[in-house]
């Protein structure tokens, strides 16, 4: 187990071990994962007040994921944490961004934004109450998202159809001819 107080955390090697805990005590504490991390059990990061975790390189494989923060977002929808686990568990009152490659069954999460995408399947297993969750299985893979438990959704911005509609059919009709 790493830890720190007041400090930036940088993996910059490879980690292993069959549970690795990364952990900021006090003060905001940001996790910068730059290379992979590896366990046949758990994977905790836990930054501390709004010291958010980011990643520059690797990728995260752990039986079960554990991501948390204070207030800090979980990584960025421009760089999402790349990760490999069939238990993801969230939390923060920030936004939590991942790109998983197995299927995954997602914990509870309560926080400003949630946007996981995979290439099998997702399981809900917990609620969801955030700002428009973004959960997106890749085409063509054969995955589905199933909803296990409750999901909020807190619309952020809305989008009329029907104006759009009413917009394509006021256009003046075209001839045949």
């Amino acid at each position: 187990m790493a830890t720190a107080s007041n400090a930036n955390l940088t993996l910059s090697g490879p980690l292993s071990g069959s549970s690795v805990t990364v952990q900021g005590t006090t003060g905001n504490n940001t996790i910068n994962v730059g290379g992979a991390i590896t366990a046949s059990g758990t994977v905790t990061l836990s930054a501390h007040g709004s010291g958010p975790i980011k990643q520059a390189g690797g990728s995260i494989t752990a039986g079960t994921l554990v991501l948390s923060s204070g207030s800090g977002d979980i990584a960025t929808h421009a760089t999402p944490l790349l990760i490999s686990t069939a238990n993801l568990q969230t939390s923060t009152t920030g936004a939590a961004y991942m790109v998983d490659s197995q299927s995954v069954s997602v914990g509870a999460f309560s926080g400003s934004g949630f946007e996981l995408k995979t290439t099998g399947s997702i399981t809900v297993a917990g609620n969801l109450s955030v700002n428009g969750p973004i959960l997106t299985v890749t085409p063509g893979s054969n995955g589905s998202i199933i909803l296990g438990a409750n999901v909020e959704l807190r619309v952020v911005r809305q989008r009329s159809l029907l104006t759009e509609a009413e917009a394509f059919f006021a256009q003046p009709a075209q001839s045949l001819d």
